[in-house]
């Protein structure tokens, strides 16, 4: 009897006509061995598999099923030389009846083999319509977007290119909140990273926690985290904190070679910061100076020397008397272009506030895709919220 429940909903929606004139239609269409399934207002099924040699029989049947108070059937039949898949309606009840069939040869009769074949086809077909029947009915309504909370966006010029401060509009009115500040990797600008399609993840998901934002330009393209930079940042720290309701703490992002900004920044810098987040980042000057080619040249020109920096003023070296910190590092073993183990994994080990401090392995090249993924962005805004919540 299951095999038949999901034509009961269907058969409710597009025949409503007694069940005893439908069956005598039947009869009188020359149709035997029925199969009839019965649906209607009451909860009860009936099916019966009978052979109408008699309009009687059909009578008995249908007044059977009228006693269960059902109405409306669906009927697969075998006749003389008929195989017929009948949904009727009486016509005097204003409801059309059609009958799809197909015509054998009258001196013989369909084999049983066909015939049940055709019957399965028949209700597969039924049972496929009223599947995409169901759902299109009990399909549920769309979510209703979250709506983005609004962000103001400050353009803060200085002689070597314009930064941003993104603040979300409750930091603007009435709420207290820090001021992050974003670090650019190697030969790119505040404006590019503010403008990334990829960074935006990590933007979203700051502002969302009613964190502002600042995008620093760290006085050029290449700055390696020299003094100059360092003093150009402080003064953009302080002008971006006139411009929301600051609660007086400040983390650092960087982000490859804005690692050695932020960090320095953590230790030697003009104001305090509360928490470092490294992504893909560079925090062994040393090491950068190290390498071969553009690295050496650049390092050497931000910080105004011909040989290897000394170690006052490389991160890593300092992290060994510096007082631990709380550090979110984000790194591969597949980066490239910034040793893992010699940058992240080194500096977590030497600085890392036990508790608090967090160290996260991804995959893949340098800031590939997935480093910029929201499951990392989301937990980067987590780290944050738990350190605000020590104070």
């Amino acid at each position: 009897m299951s095999a038949f429940l999901p034509f009961k909903s269907l058969l409710l929606l597009l025949t409503p006509c007694p069940s005893v004139q439908l069956l005598n239609h039947m009869v009188a269409a020359g149709c035997q061995d029925a199969l009839a399934v019965i649906g209607g207002s009451r909860t009860q099924d009936l099916a019966e598999h009978h052979s109408a040699t008699s309009e009687l029989v059909s009578i008995r049947f249908a007044q059977k099923a009228l006693q269960h108070g059902l109405m409306g059937a669906v009927s697969f039949s075998r006749g003389h030389g008929l195989l017929s898949q009948a949904v009727c309606r009486i016509p005097s009840h204003g409801c059309p009846c059609s009958i799809f069939s197909r015509a054998s040869s009258p001196r013989r009769r369909a084999p049983q083999l066909q015939w049940l074949g055709m019957r399965f086809l028949a209700l597969f077909m039924f049972a496929l319509f009223t599947a995409a029947m169901s759902f299109a009915v009990s399909a549920p309504a769309a979510v209703p977007a979250v709506p983005v909370p609004k962000v103001h966006v400050f353009r803060l010029d200085q002689p070597d290119g314009p930064s941003f401060l993104h603040v979300p509009d409750m930091c603007v009115r009435d709420l207290r909140c820090p001021l992050i500040v974003v670090s650019h990797p190697r030969g790119q600008t505040a404006e590019h990273l503010s403008s990334s399609p990829a960074f935006a993840s990590y933007a979203g998901a700051l502002t969302r926690n009613n964190f502002a934002v600042l995008f620093s330009n760290d006085s050029g393209l290449n700055p390696w985290g020299a003094p100059a930079a360092l003093a150009s940042l402080a003064d953009l720290q302080t002008r971006s904190t006139e411009l929301f309701q600051f609660n007086g703490r400040t983390y650092a992002f960087g982000v490859s070679m804005g690692g050695l900004m932020a960090l320095r920044s953590a230790q030697q810098g003009p104001y305090p910061v509360s928490g470092v987040i490294m992504l893909d980042a560079w925090a062994d000057l040393q090491g950068a100076w190290a390498v071969p080619g553009r690295h050496r040249a650049e390092v050497e020109e931000a910080y105004g020397i011909s040989e290897a920096p000394a170690p006052d003023l490389d991160p890593m070296m300092l992290a060994e008397t510096h007082p631990k910190l709380p550090l979110l590092i984000i790194g591969s073993l597949d980066d490239n272009a910034v040793p893992f183990g010699g940058n992240g994994l080194r500096l977590f080990d030497r600085a890392a506030e036990p508790g608090v401090s967090q160290l996260v392995m991804v995959s893949g090249p340098h800031l590939g895709g997935s480093h910029f993924a929201p499951a990392l962005a989301e937990q980067v805004g987590r780290f944050i919220q738990e350190v605000e919540r020590q104070y």
